[in-house]
């Protein structure tokens, strides 16, 4: 008789619960009650779309104030997202991980 839970498995036959096969499992139930968990809490959260920027006009001196959630610009014929920090625009194709509109939706929202 073997005193663990899950004996090795022994050449020949596999039968019965391995190791490999209870960590599998084990991995498959965390991974269920995770997305299970994610779906359940982002239920009831309202999806915030980012606004419009306003138009900028740069003027000698000034300072742009930070921004980091960020908004939606226009240029040409594209619309990209637009955070300012240190009075510098940066420009992404989406909202990034720093913004609170993360996850809403790329290129235009």
């Amino acid at each position: 008789m073997s005193d663990s839970l899950f004996p090795h498995a022994s050449p020949g036959g596999q039968r019965g619960a391995t190791r490999a096969g209870a960590l599998a499992l084990a991995a498959a139930a965390l991974a269920g009650t995770a997305l299970a968990t994610h779906s359940v809490s982002s239920v009831g959260r309202p999806v915030v779309q980012a606004p419009n920027c306003a138009p900028t006009s740069p003027k000698s001196g000034s300072w742009a104030p930070d921004d980091p959630d960020g908004c939606w610009e226009r240029q040409g014929d594209r619309q990209y997202f637009r955070t300012t920090w240190g009075n510098h625009y940066y420009y992404h194709w989406e909202p990034p991980m720093t913004s609170r509109y993360h996850g809403s939706g790329g290129v235009g929202g």
